[in-house]
């Protein structure tokens, strides 16, 4: 739940708001047999119960000292409190909570070069909170001792500088983005014995540019794409993770698409067609330090191609699509966390060539 107070429009303008969050959760497993007469016997139950709830109060001000210039700054406030715990054959063994605080701040310059084109700078921290874990255990069912009860929230700081623009008599729509994201306290899955716990470890840096653009060809036909570039890396030796310099994982360091679409007449009804490709790079599932406890594994890239068709009827958007049009077989992501003590490497491949229909319409 949210709500927001805002002012009107002027050279001072400012934003006020409240934001709760409350969420329950439970993974239950169940151990079972079925037996000849095909009633069932369970030999084991397990539940890891736990709640969530945060509240937070937020604002910014705004200063508009002339047309072309605007200066923001913002802050918020959050507190947090969470149990976690574990269950048995209906037996609490283990539960662990505990409360947590933090702060964010934002801070945005923009500089309008014209009406149709602006640059700008925005420096804003982020969070995630930590939590606790359960209890390590080893192969023999003994808690290991030394493992992490908890883990803390992990921050960063993320500085952007930028340039919006429509030219060409708004046919052609440009964004261009550079970031440089400072990331502290990684969470990361850690393993223990025969336990996968979170831990923090070290700090981080991504850093790269982002690229948009909308080009209207003719009254029929137009092109958008988009080109990210990526480089991220611990910056700070890791145990059990990496060395500094080491790349993170499940980052791609060239991701792009391109798509193009066709507005025609069909039997008098507006229609369209389109296609469109995009590209995901090689990433790597965890870390490629020997000494880590996550071994390093290569997911490929892939591109796949989309396509889609539609008509208006009477206001109502009438549409077909094919996600995947090769049905190209790959993977969108992979998790070693599991490997470290034996277990199977788990892996997501993307969706299959996928036919469907929409229905959409406009009030």
């Amino acid at each position: 739940a949210e709500v927001r107070l805002t002012s009107s429009r002027g050279p001072i303008e400012w934003l006020a708001g409240f934001y709760h969050n409350k969420e329950t959760g439970n993974r239950f497993q169940r151990l079972w047999a079925q037996l000849p007469d095909n009633s069932q016997m369970d030999f084991v139950t397990s539940g890891q119960p736990s709640t969530f709830q945060e509240n937070a109060v937020y604002g910014d001000i705004t200063w508009n000292p002339s047309a072309a210039w605007s200066v923001t700054v913002g802050a918020r406030n959050a507190r947090n409190r969470q149990v976690y715990g574990t269950v048995t054959n209906g037996v609490k063994d283990f539960e662990s909570g505990g409360k947590e605080g933090s702060k964010t701040y934002l801070a945005t310059v923009r500089y309008s070069l014209d009406k149709t084109s602006s640059v700008y700078f925005r420096a804003a921290s982020g969070y995630r909170p930590g939590g606790p874990n359960p209890p390590a255990l080893d192969q023999d069912g003994s808690v290991v001792p030394g493992a992490p009860l908890s883990f803390e929230a992990d921050k960063l700081w993320s500085y952007e500088v930028g340039y919006k623009a429509d030219l060409m008599d708004r046919r052609l729509f440009l964004e261009l983005a550079l970031f440089d994201i400072r990331w502290d306290k990684l969470q990361q899955p850690v393993a223990f014995g025969v336990t996968t716990l979170t831990g923090n470890a070290g700090e981080a840096e991504s850093k790269g540019l982002e690229l948009a653009l909308r080009y209207k060809v003719n009254d029929s036909f137009s092109v958008d794409g988009s080109l990210a570039w990526t480089d991220a890396k611990l910056t700070e030796d890791a145990p059990a993770l990496g060395q500094a310099g080491a790349r993170l994982p499940n980052t791609a360091k060239v991701s792009a698409s391109l798509n193009g679409r066709y507005d025609f007449e069909l039997a008098g009804k507006r229609a369209w067609a389109g296609v469109g490709v995009r590209r995901v790079g090689q990433r790597n599932a965890g870390f490629d330090s020997p000494q880590t406890s996550i071994p390093y594994f290569s997911v490929p890239g892939y591109t796949l191609v989309d396509a889609q068709l539609g008509v208006d009827v009477d206001g109502w958007e009438v549409g077909a699509f094919v996600r995947n049009l090769g049905d190209k077989r790959a993977l969108s992501g992979a998790d070693t966390a599991l490997t470290a003590f034996g277990g199977p490497l788990r892996a997501t491949p993307v969706q299959p060539r996928t036919v469907g229909l929409s229905l959409a319409r406009a009030f």
